[in-house]
C-alpha cells in the first residue's frame, strides 16, 4: 500500500475501471494508480479531482488531503465509514485522565530528543559538536522525566527545538544553510523541504488515525484550535526527525536535492511583499 501525491497544480485526477488517471493540462497521461493500491491522495497546489474519483475513493476508505503549494494544510476529503465510535468514548475518556496525558507526553518528548542526539551524531562526522553540546540534550531528558506538568515538558523541548536547529544548521553544506526555524513562510530553501516532508508526515498520521477509528481532536501535548489535528501533530513529534529531518539530510548530502529543485514565489497579501520558497517540479509518486 502507499500514498499517492502531486505538487502539479495543472494535473487533472480521473477514475477509469477502478484505476486513478493523472493527466496534465495537455490531457497527456502521466501516471496510472489502482485504487486498491492507495490509503491516501495528497494534493498540493490546484491539481483537479473528478466527482466520480471521489466517489471512488470514498467507497475504497482512501482519504483526499489538500494543502496548499508550499505545503500548508488547508482540508480533507474523509470517508465515515471509518469511525469507531466505542473506541472514540474510551479515547475521551483517557483524554481527560491528567496522569495518562503527562506519561504520553513524558514518553513523546523524551523519545524525540533521543532521534534529535542520534541524528546530530550520525552527521557530525567533522566533530563539530562536542560533549557539552550533547550533554545539554541529555539534560534536557532527565529534566522530561522529572516534569510535574505537560507545559513544563513542552517547556524544556521547546528551548532544546532552538538548540537542534542550531546545531543542525552547522551539519548542512553551506549551500542549505538557515538562520532559524521558519514556517510560515519559510525564508529558505531548508525550511521550505522541512515543511513539506512535516505537512507528507502530518496527513499520512491523520489517515492512520482515521483509519483506526479514532477522533483526530483528542490529542495530548497540542491544543485546539480551529481544524488543527492535534493527536496527528503529537503522534508526528517523535517522528519528525528520524522521518523527515534525517531523510532530507541523506538527501542534501548525496547531493539529491539541490538548490534548483526550489523557486521562489512573491507574496503581495496586506503586508510588505515575502518571498517564500518552496519545492517545485515534483511528479506524482508512490512511496
Amino acid at each position: 500500500m502507499s500514498d499517492l501525491y502531486s505538487q502539479r497544480s495543472n494535473y487533472y485526477l480521473s477514475l477509469s475501471e477502478q484505476r486513478i488517471i493523472i493527466k496534465n493540462d495537455n490531457k497527456e497521461i502521466v501516471k496510472e494508480v489502482s485504487i486498491s493500491l492507495v490509503d491516501n491522495v495528497l494534493l498540493f497546489g490546484n491539481a483537479q479531482l473528478t466527482t466520480q474519483l471521489i466517489k471512488a475513493l470514498s467507497k475504497n476508505k482512501v482519504n483526499v488531503y489538500y494543502f496548499s503549494n508550499v505545503g500548508q494544510f488547508i482540508s480533507s476529503i474523509e470517508t465515515h465509514r471509518q469511525d469507531e465510535f466505542q473506541k472514540q468514548e474510551l479515547q475521551a475518556k483517557a483524554y481527560f485522565e491528567e496522569d495518562f496525558r503527562l506519561e504520553v507526553a513524558r514518553s513523546i518528548a523524551t523519545t524525540k530528543v533521543r532521534y534529535q542526539i542520534a541524528l546530530l551524531r550520525e552527521f557530525d562526522t567533522d566533530g563539530l559538536l562536542d560533549t557539552s553540546d550533547y550533554s545539554r540534550f541529555e539534560d534536557s531528558v532527565n529534566d522530561i522525566q522529572k516534569a510535574y506538568s505537560i507545559i513544563e515538558i513542552m517547556g524544556y523541548e521547546g528551548r532544546l527545538a532552538k538548540s537542534y536547529f542550531y546545531y543542525l544548521n552547522l551539519l548542512v553544506p553551506d549551500d542549505f544553510h538557515f538562520n532559524d526555524r521558519s514556517r510560515r513562510p519559510a525564508e529558505d530553501c531548508f525550511n521550505s523541504a522541512l515543511n513539506f516532508g512535516y505537512s507528507i508526515l502530518y496527513s499520512c498520521l491523520m489517515g492512520l488515525i482515521k483509519k483506526n477509528g479514532l477522533s483526530l481532536g483528542f490529542g495530548v501535548i497540542h491544543k485546539h484550535h480551529q481544524h488543527h489535528a492535534t493527536l496527528a501533530s503529537d503522534l508526528m513529534e517523535e517522528w519528525r526527525p528520524i522521518i523527515v529531518d534525517n531523510t532530507l539530510m541523506e538527501l542534501i548530502r548525496n547531493g539529491k536535492l539541490l538548490l534548483s529543485h526550489f523557486e521562489i514565489r512573491i507574496k503581495t497579501s496586506y503586508s510588505p511583499m515575502k518571498a517564500e520558497k518552496s519545492l517545485h517540479g515534483l511528479y506524482v509518486q508512490e512511496y
